[in-house]
């Protein structure tokens, strides 16, 4: 990975009308783009339609200093500044795919005064660790498809080149606000120009700023906190009868409500959860008539939009249990909550573990629940 910065390249007057011909390089560059540009619209339109944390698009800009580093160069490393602009597609709460461009002032050697401006378009994925619910260090790791233009300052003749270079870059992401994010960190772009040109390393500072666009699932309206009856199971009562249920009966509609709780980012089931998911699957098995609905919530820890997903993942999970246990898939609905509706503070850990949870609410008639109570 050598660069020569002071070459100075004896060009033949049939090659040097092909190196001012720059617009033939720029045409694969701008095809590349729009390619990718499309790529990128038609996998939000996908995601926006499969995916909750998916509905929200990111973008931003970046600036900063990068410096051209030469082994072969004794003088100092000649540096300028970067602009770039970009978005993102959230993938999870912590990966999302970046499409971005790149605009690289010219580094220009001191001691030969050879002039070398790049500009680029990347694509890469990046990954956010988040130690805090606002606060995470990240990474990022692509491909640059570059155009590098070289001038010497003895010649008016230009070369202008294009290739790939790999892309890396780690660094500090602070949440702002919920959708407005701050970020720092270091980027590093391997060997850009040839072997007719010299090849240098970038080395860059960037900072960050990026603005996440995206729309909050309408939640349903807010139900009432659960209370204990007399049997040890959770109730709630509704001002209004169940539609779910088309059943002709003169009993009320009531509803038992199970909790089962989580851990911290997780939708594992524990052997406790399996033995209440045994007592549920027994009673939709039991009744015909009675439907189960499941509830998922999560704590404030994190984002709303992965909250979201998470809660419902949780859901689901116990969906999918409650099949293997024998029940009908069309007796189950799955609904995510997020951290919309909290039954604790999420400001100490016992909160928001009771705010980990998923509620199983099954409707069930009074006549059934006599017969539960006979049994």
């Amino acid at each position: 990975m050598t660069v020569n910065p002071t070459s100075q390249t004896t060009i033949s007057d049939g090659t040097r009308g092909r190196l001012h011909g720059m617009s033939n390089h720029r045409y694969p560059l701008i095809q590349i783009l729009a390619i990718l540009a499309g790529i990128f619209l038609s996998a939000s339109v996908y995601a926006n339609g499969n995916n909750p944390i998916s509905r929200h698009i990111v973008v931003g800009i970046k600036g900063g200093y990068h410096v051209g580093i030469d082994q072969n160069y004794q003088d100092s490393d000649p540096g300028s500044a970067l602009l770039g602009v970009f978005g993102a597609m959230q993938l999870s709460h912590s990966w999302r795919w970046e499409l971005g461009y790149q605009h690289h002032d010219a580094l220009v050697a001191e001691a030969s005064g050879v002039s070398v401006q790049t500009k680029l378009i990347e694509s890469a994925l990046r990954y956010d660790w988040y130690w805090h619910k606002d606060a995470s260090l990240y990474g990022r790791a692509g491909l640059a498809y570059w155009n590098m233009e070289k001038t010497a300052a003895t010649s008016s003749v230009t070369q202008d080149i294009t290739s790939w270079s790999p892309l890396l870059e780690v660094g500090l992401n602070y949440h702002l606000t919920p959708k407005l994010h701050l970020s720092a960190g270091y980027q590093y772009l391997d060997a850009i120009g040839q072997s007719k040109t010299g090849k240098y390393d970038s080395h860059a500072i960037v900072l960050g700023l990026n603005y996440r666009f995206g729309r909050q699932l309408a939640l349903p309206p807010t139900r009432l906190p659960p209370t204990t009856n007399t049997h040890g199971v959770d109730t709630i009562e509704h001002q209004a009868p169940i539609e779910s249920l088309s059943v002709t009966s003169k009993h009320t509609p009531k509803n038992d409500t199970f909790h089962i709780q989580f851990e911290h980012n997780s939708s594992f089931i524990t052997p406790k959860d399996s033995a209440i998911l045994q007592q549920v699957a027994e009673i939709l098995r039991r009744h015909p008539q009675a439907q189960a609905e499941l509830i998922g919530h999560a704590d404030a820890t994190g984002e709303d939009h992965y909250n979201l997903w998470l809660s419902e993942r949780r859901a689901q999970r116990l969906i999918n249990a409650l099949v293997q246990l024998g029940v009908r898939h069309d007796k189950l609905t799955v609904k995510g909550l997020g951290e919309s509706e909290p039954i604790a503070s999420n400001d100490t850990a016992a909160g928001r573990a009771e705010n980990r949870r998923v509620e199983i609410v099954i409707s069930v008639f009074e006549s059934q629940r006599d017969d539960n109570n006979n049994e």
